[in-house]
């Protein structure tokens, strides 16, 4: 687990600035996600291209059926998957960072629209990373994974049955990523709306105070003004002695 740490100092930096739907993709990135093929998909596919057995002794053929079959490893394409997925989210903490010991030195205050604009924009790629790589996985690996394959490429000498190691762990294992990753691309989808909808309701306020400041009359300051004067005259008048 510890050259997954990075990962998990990087998300909580990020949880900062996050919202609610951030913070649940958060939760399910790092608990669902890393800690799962990190311990449990490490030993799953740890010895996968050895187990992969086929009914010949001729030499390659084995290797060549493999990759006919897997031309992808599992579990090097969801530590890719991560590494990718935590782009977006690197890049807006470095972007933090920098902006943070920039204003110690300066000391000027921070740019919340900026900050907010980029952390939108990396909620997008991320997003957009999501739905990649799930439609990648639906068309390499589908939904199943056969316990049996059969293979006629070159060296082997004939048509050979080949046979894959608990494909039914493996194939449970691949429905469960597949589910996190279509909640992870449900919880993205739902903080962009947020951001969208928390972004116009901003505007429209913003908009609603200046309509209002701009429709105060130029003269109601002075003739209020004016209306006290008055008042403080006749009140002084009153308290004259005699």
């Amino acid at each position: 687990m510890g050259e997954w740490s990075f990962l998990t100092d990087l998300m909580v930096a990020v949880n900062e600035h996050s919202t609610l739907m951030g913070r649940l993709w958060l939760i399910i990135f790092l608990i669902f996600r890393v800690m799962v093929i990190a311990t449990v998909g490490e030993h799953l596919y740890l010895d996968e291209q050895e187990a992969f057995v086929c009914n010949t002794l001729q030499p390659g053929c084995n290797q060549v059926c493999y990759n006919a079959a897997f031309p992808i490893s599992h579990f090097r394409f969801w530590v890719f998957q991560l590494v990718v997925l935590s782009a977006p989210p690197l890049v807006f903490v470095a972007y933090t960072i920098h902006q943070s010991s920039k204003r110690v030195r300066t000391r000027r205050p921070e740019n919340a629209a900026r900050t907010r604009a980029l952390y939108t924009l990396q909620v997008l790629v991320r997003f957009l990373f999501e739905v990649l790589s799930l439609t990648v996985q639906y068309l390499v690996y589908g939904f199943t994974i056969d316990d049996h394959v059969t293979c006629t490429r070159w060296p082997c000498p004939h048509r050979v049955d080949c046979f894959v190691s608990r494909a039914t762990e493996k194939t449970v294992f691949l429905l469960y990523y597949f589910s996190a990753n279509v909640l992870s691309v449900l919880l993205c989808f739902l903080e962009l709306v947020m951001i969208t909808c928390k972004t116009l309701a901003n505007v429209h306020r913003e908009t609603l105070h200046m309509t209002r400041a701009t429709n105060v009359p130029v003269g109601a300051d002075q003739g209020d003004d004016e209306c006290s004067d008055q008042a403080n005259h006749h009140t002084n008048e009153k308290q004259t002695p005699l």
